[in-house]
């Protein structure tokens, strides 16, 4: 299925080769839940995803979109929801203020599809991906059976794979990978995540029960993860073995 929801670094290109990592009838538990492009395709073809997010607008976004998917395309096409381009660097800052969720969830997507990188507090203007398509995603969003999504408040990522350490399979969409230098004291935008990638690696490294992390390439990868399995993946979603033609990575402990 699609999602209403574009993610420039989580984009589902990897979801064919996971398939073939991930049997049918698998239960799986991700993490950093955002657009649900890989999630909800998981779901959709029989596998059970309990999906897992730290953070309050992620969960409150698809809240809206489970309870009334319609309603939220229709304050989104609504004449009230035009605004200029002077207007959306103010959106992005003000959009948390709003009291109605529905409103926020309205504003959520609206600047996702509106901001270049996809993110909604940032991004420069980009109305490409705020078309006729994505606004019939949003309008014809219908969750998946086969899905769950928990949302765990004042815990960080790590904490809460740790609870889960007897899953029978665990994914984790680690995206752009990140030495963290830097990052304390920064101001965080109110739909990011906090994501320690040594951390993360160091949790998953003592663990027996299979997991799968899926990154963008980066060189450090292969020698943080050595001991473990690294499918490349081309920018056609396929495998490969030529180093320079990978952009993404599956890294798996089976």
């Amino acid at each position: 299925m699609q999602t209403p929801i574009k993610n420039s670094i989580q984009d589902g290109n990897c979801v064919s080769l996971l398939k073939q990592m991930i049997p049918a009838g698998s239960v799986i538990d991700t993490f950093l839940f955002y657009s649900g492009a890989i999630d909800y395709n998981l779901a959709s073809h029989d596998r059970f995803v309990r999906a897992h997010t730290t953070n309050y607008y992620i969960d409150e976004f698809w809240k809206c979109m489970r309870t009334n998917a319609r309603k939220v395309h229709n304050i989104v096409t609504s004449e009230v929801f035009r605004f200029n381009e002077e207007e959306f660097p103010l959106l992005q800052e003000k959009w948390p203020m709003q009291k109605d969720p529905f409103i926020r969830a309205a504003l959520f997507f609206l600047l996702n599809r509106c901001s270049e990188t996809g993110m909604i507090s940032s991004g420069e203007l980009n109305m490409t991906n705020f078309n006729p398509v994505a606004l019939n995603y949003l309008r014809a969003f219908k969750e998946p059976k086969n899905f769950y999504l928990k949302h765990h408040q004042n815990e960080s990522v790590a904490e809460v794979i740790e609870k889960y350490r007897t899953s029978e399979i665990v994914f984790i969409p680690g995206g752009n990978f990140s030495y963290n230098f830097f990052e304390e004291g920064k101001n965080k935008a109110y739909e990011s995540t906090t994501f320690k990638h040594a951390e993360i690696h160091n949790a998953l490294k003592q663990r027996t029960n299979r997991w799968v992390i899926n990154y963008k390439q980066h060189p450090q990868l292969r020698d943080m993860y050595k001991d473990f399995n690294i499918v490349m993946i081309d920018k056609y979603g396929n495998k490969t073995t030529i180093e320079k033609n990978c952009k993404e990575v599956l890294i798996a402990n089976y």
